[in-house]
């Protein structure tokens, strides 16, 4: 056994102890990630073996749209009929049932044995250090779909890859059967599926190319049938969250530009100032360079230097992130691309760039770019990440890159961001639960929360209250306006304690009121602040119509006249003297073709105001297509 071997070993041991540790430990309130909260209500609301279903509430189904009001967003959730069905694969859905059904220790521990089991899986493969790069290191626990995923698709890179020479007929097959089954776990790894082929019939080995492409065809119809017999609807609908909004056309342009305003905030989001962030990575970039340009000229100086920039930055980077209550989501997002630049800068040495597990993890990660989610939410840098890991741990096998001075710097600094990303999911579930705790006797329904991460974080507490969406004034006006035709005296609104959306949406004049202030002081590795806003909607206020007005005409610039002749003819019925009031819904009518009914709003708004020059010209015009309609 090498020396590698065995530090890799023992390294190994040492996450797996701490891991179980940590998921023994974590509090029963918390979560694992962003989606997994929904995960446990998939849990415990389960209807059927595939879906699950959370039945709307008596204020859901007396909104005008209910289906536009989710308690999350796509990618996460998408609305069926009175249900939710959640943006997750069905398998992983399905599995989860099973593992969460062990209890609360199962649900804490189960993750854990699969990412153990992952680590234990590359080490056989020959993969040393698979603790330290797989994704599920970068969020310090892993997503746990992610780690069953990455390991059913190892015998399929191994033979790809590690040990051509073995890969048989009845292995590759089989091998392409697991594939199969680790897309209908995440169907991001669909790309690796399609990608692995290809590679091979490119590199000549067209036999084995057919044979994989077989096994995978052959696992996909066996899932899909067993999906179909066991009462499933379509297992591509999960793919249909990728694209954008039904109805909403698609642009290459807009698309492309979507991803690569993503892909830039992923590199500035390790601070939240965006030069010091930047400023960091090229530190860290400039000190692994210069580590690699030392191992080639063997210069002291430069192994000083670049160890120097290294340990800065990674310095700079723990004491920012330690020192400010940042939104815990954010960092971790930053801690996934700032663990693995150096280790790809470390591969892109010379006389390695050309090696074939490289360019496949460079060619799938911009294909995931192009192609994954990008909306709020979604933890782009470990998805993004998911099809490279376990390829640079195959090139850093294959090429004999873990020995030297670089490679103990990166190992050194990928333990530092290791045990800071395990420290803050330790925070953030222990901040979760408590707010949970904290919010359970606040919170009545309908809850208002700004971001989906923050419905997603009060999943616990979905159980008997509604939950929408409201990121924007225009989208909070709306909703308010909706609840106001449900007949609602009082709303809440949970937000973060400097949250400026309620005094951007409400003026000190405006009809809903903040009837009770209510703060929450999560604590964890450090304190964050939480408000919840007690919405006194005084549905009697005559201030109403200039809010509905307003809201009415938000909805005819998005299009939507019939929500706006709504809102507009509530707004008339509260202010029936106001001219302008009248002459908007007129506006609006004339809009809808509605002329006669236009005609008679216009000539009230005249009598209201014979002095209202826009009046006068709307009913010149009604007056003229009048006259020159068939």
């Amino acid at each position: 056994m090498t020396t590698i071997t065995r530090l890799s070993l023992f390294g190994g041991i040492l996450w797996a102890a701490l891991l179980l540790a940590l998921a023994l430990r974590f509090p029963a309130g918390g979560v694992w990630t962003i989606d997994d909260g929904v995960k446990r209500i998939a849990a415990t609301e389960s209807a059927g073996f595939w879906a699950e279903r959370l039945p709307d509430g008596g204020i859901r189904a007396r909104l005008a749209h209910p289906e536009e009001n989710l308690p999350l967003n796509r990618p996460f959730a998408k609305r069926e009929g009175r249900g939710l069905t959640l943006g997750f694969a069905p398998l992983t859905r399905a599995l989860a049932k099973l593992a969460f059904g062990a209890g609360e220790t199962g649900w804490r521990v189960v993750p854990a044995l699969v990412a153990i089991l992952l680590w234990i899986a590359c080490e056989i493969a020959g993969l040393r250090f698979a603790f330290l790069l797989l994704p599920l290191t970068f969020y310090g626990l892993v997503p746990w779909e992610h780690a069953l995923s990455w390991l059913l698709a190892v015998p399929a890179l191994y033979l790809t890859f590690v040990h051509p020479g073995r890969s048989r007929g009845a292995w590759l097959a089989g091998a392409g059967a697991l594939l199969a089954l680790a897309s209908a776990l995440r169907p991001e790894t669909l790309l690796l599926a399609a990608a692995l082929p290809i590679y091979l019939w490119l590199a000549r080995r067209r036999v084995h190319s057919m044979r994989l492409s077989l096994g995978i065809a052959l696992g996909i119809a066996v899932f899909g049938i067993a999906y179909y017999a066991m009462g499933g609807g379509s297992p591509l609908a999960q793919l249909s969250m990728n694209f954008p909004a039904e109805g909403a056309p698609f642009a290459p342009g807009t698309w492309i530009e979507q991803r690569g305003l993503a892909v830039y905030w992923m590199f500035v989001q390790c601070d939240p100032n965006p030069w010091l962030s930047l400023g960091i990575l090229a530190l860290i970039v400039l000190g692994a360079m210069l580590l690699v340009r030392a191992e080639q000229t063997k210069t002291i100086v430069l192994y000083g230097l670049g160890a120097l920039l290294l340990a800065g930055g990674i310095g700079f980077y723990q004491v920012r992130l330690w020192s400010s209550p940042i939104p815990l989501l954010w960092l971790i997002l930053g801690n996934s691309l700032v663990t693995a630049v150096p280790w790809a800068l470390l591969l892109f040495h010379g006389s390695f760039v050309n090696r074939p597990a490289l360019k496949l993890a460079l060619i799938l990660m911009g294909a995931a770019v192009l192609l994954t989610p990008v909306w709020e939410g979604v933890h782009w840098g470990p998805r993004v990440l998911l099809f490279a890991s376990p390829l640079l741990l195959i090139d850093l096998y294959r090429s004999g890159r873990a020995r030297g001075l670089a490679f103990a710097a990166l190992l050194a600094v990928t333990l530092i961001q290791t045990a800071s990303s395990a420290a803050l999911v330790q925070a953030r579930m222990r901040e979760t639960g408590d707010r949970v705790a904290l919010a359970r006797a606040h919170l009545g329904t309908p809850v208002i929360c700004p971001t989906t991460s923050q419905c997603a974080d009060l999943a616990a507490l979905w159980e008997g209250r509604e939950f929408f969406t409201a990121s924007t004034p225009r989208e909070l006006r709306q909703l308010l306006g909706e609840f106001r035709f449900a007949s609602l005296d009082t709303v809440w609104l949970h937000t973060g304690a400097n949250d400026s959306l309620l005094t951007e949406t409400l003026s000190a004049s405006a009809p809903v009121t903040t009837a009770r202030k209510t703060f929450l002081q999560a604590k964890s590795l450090y304190t964050t602040w939480w408000l919840i806003h007690t919405l006194a909607m005084n549905r009697d206020d005559p201030k109403w119509a200039e809010m509905l007005e307003t809201a009415a005409g938000e909805w005819m610039l998005e299009g939507r006249k019939e929500d706006a002749l709504r809102f507009q003819r509530e707004a008339v019925r509260i202010a029936p003297d106001s001219a302008a009031t009248r002459h908007n819904l007129a506006l609006i009518l004339a809009e809808l073709g509605r002329t006669e009914e236009a005609r008679a709003e216009a000539e009230a708004a005249r009598a209201l105001n014979p002095d209202l020059e826009p009046t006068r010209r709307l009913l010149e015009m009604l007056q003229e297509n009048s006259a020159t309609a068939p």
